[in-house]
């Protein structure tokens, strides 16, 4: 199966050098110096560029000389757009409110109003109360294991099976940092009246409620992925589809977009609303290492054996990725709990 990509060409095409980059320094076994080898004999030029060893000093009268740092920026920003299709934080980056990584943010606890009074009159003025912090940034660490004789001799198929293992791995750990946040004890709860079709749309509604939503406002619904496909097939009195508009990869309910995750339990449905969340993404660093012990299980506990990557022929991927986000309003998220989903009315 291909990995996830991005509609625009560009973006496809930034996406799959960063892929090309990782799978150099895999089959580099993490030297710079032969991955880039690897990417030059291979004629991956942006690759081989961003993996070059050294460079001159920077003059002013040279307009080229950072052209190997664009190009890091810019096939990581590419895959970075790709994961718009796999994780939920992505899929909302670009609708919420974006500010710099450890920038300041003021956050609203108290909104301002306005007010029209005839001439002559006293002029009333409400207050809006901010407490400031900064965006915290936020260190997300993924690793996928592969034996680089795949790579090596695998073409493009094993080249799409790297992507799309890397993007489900970046994007899983961003979204358990951040469902698990916009989740927690500040939430708002809504507690689930029933499983039959009406009573959660009309759980749904409170739901949406609980977020204070105005005229531009961008609100989100996010489930599991069985509660997706609970949804998707549950049925009305009539004996048709509840909720048409849903399938088991997610849809729309009354109009709300629906995102599926792995990372939210099957008792809860979150919502939340993109514009009242800051946010920022940085691009991703990468590096790799065959010399390493690894606990190859997800999620990993002490009573599982360690696997020696070099006695398996394996090379460790680690992708590092920073970001940050901060609620700019007590009601961004809300979540509707205890929810044990049927098929039908």
């Amino acid at each position: 199966m291909p990995p996830y990509y991005f509609r625009d060409p560009a973006t496809r095409a930034d996406a799959r050098d960063f892929s090309r980059y990782a799978a150099a320094l895999i089959i580099g076994a993490g030297d710079p110096v032969a991955a880039q080898d690897v990417a030059a004999a291979r004629g991956w030029e942006r690759p081989a560029s961003i993996l070059r060893a050294a460079v001159a000093a920077g003059t002013t009268s040279d307009a080229t000389w950072a052209a190997t740092l664009v190009d890091h920026q810019r096939v990581g920003a590419g895959f970075v757009e790709s994961l718009r299709q796999v994780g939920v934080f992505d899929a909302a980056l670009a609708l919420m409110t974006r500010v710099p990584l450890e920038g300041s943010v003021g956050v609203v606890t108290v909104g301002a109003v306005g007010n029209s009074q005839t001439a002559a009159s006293w002029r009333p003025i409400s207050r809006l109360s901010l407490s400031g912090g900064k965006l915290e940034l936020r260190h997300a660490t993924a690793a996928v294991a592969v034996a680089a004789e795949l790579l090596r001799v695998g073409g493009d198929p094993a080249l799409d099976l790297l992507e799309r293992e890397l993007q489900g791995a970046v994007a899983a750990v961003v979204d358990q940092v951040f469902l698990g946040e916009l989740a927690d004890s500040i939430a708002a709860t809504v507690p689930s009246s029933g499983s039959t079709a009406a009573a959660v749309a009309a759980d749904l509604g409170e739901l949406l409620l609980e977020l204070k939503l105005g005229a531009r406002s961008e609100p989100r619904l996010v489930v599991s992925a069985d509660n997706a496909a609970r949804l998707a097939t549950m049925t009305d009195t009539g004996g048709g589809f509840a909720f048409a508009d849903m399938g088991p990869q997610g849809g729309r309910i009354a109009g709300v977009p629906v995102l599926v995750s792995d990372e939210l339990g099957d008792d809860r449905i979150l919502a939340f609303d993109c514009v009242q969340i800051a946010a920022a993404s940085d691009v991703i660093v990468l590096d790799a290492a065959s010399a390493a012990t690894l606990r190859l299980a997800d999620p990993a506990d002490s009573s599982q054996p360690l696997t020696s990557l070099w006695q398996d022929n394996l090379t460790a991927l680690r992708a590092q990725r920073f970001f940050g986000f901060e609620r700019l309003r007590p009601t961004a998220s809300a979540v509707l709990t205890g929810l044990a989903l049927a098929g039908s009315s």
